[in-house]
């Protein structure tokens, strides 16, 4: 006798090789030239990635290597570093970050949230700096 229910359909998932893309996203910020931003934001990213931040929004790897450059020049010698484990649902990912200064000392933290494409690149990568905003008012459920 048939329930009449359909069976799930597949999802996405992320690469299974998703914490060494992160890093090599990561180490992207801090590498020594323009040119090697770019072309590691190419082989990371499909054509029209989004990446945002509180201090901008870039559409298309051409924007966000520009954005990344800027970071990666105001950052001197400062290296962001995975600070957590790399959670995955389906194609999502999240993950905490920390800015470090050439001496290793804690700069802030962070936190992004990606989106991999079926083709295993980064389709969106949304950055969050410092800590979670404190609750703003408490939730109660009645029992």
């Amino acid at each position: 006798m048939s329930s009449g229910v359909a069976p799930p359909r597949a999802e996405r998932h992320a690469p299974q090789d998703a914490v060494v893309r992160v890093n090599r996203l990561l180490r992207t910020f801090s590498v020594q030239t323009s040119a090697e931003v770019g072309s590691r934001l190419r082989e990371l990213c499909v054509d029209q990635v989004l990446y945002a931040d509180p201090l901008a929004r870039a559409e298309g790897v051409a924007a966000m290597a520009t954005h990344v450059d800027f970071l990666r020049r105001v950052q001197s010698g400062r290296r962001m570093v995975l600070s957590s484990g790399v959670d995955v649902v389906h194609e999502y990912a999240r993950f905490a970050w920390r800015l470090t200064d050439p001496r290793g000392r804690v700069q802030f933290d962070g936190f992004c949230v990606t989106r991999f494409a079926p083709s295993a690149l980064f389709a969106e990568v949304i950055a969050f700096i410092g800590p979670f905003p404190p609750l703003q008012m408490r939730v109660t459920v009645p029992t």
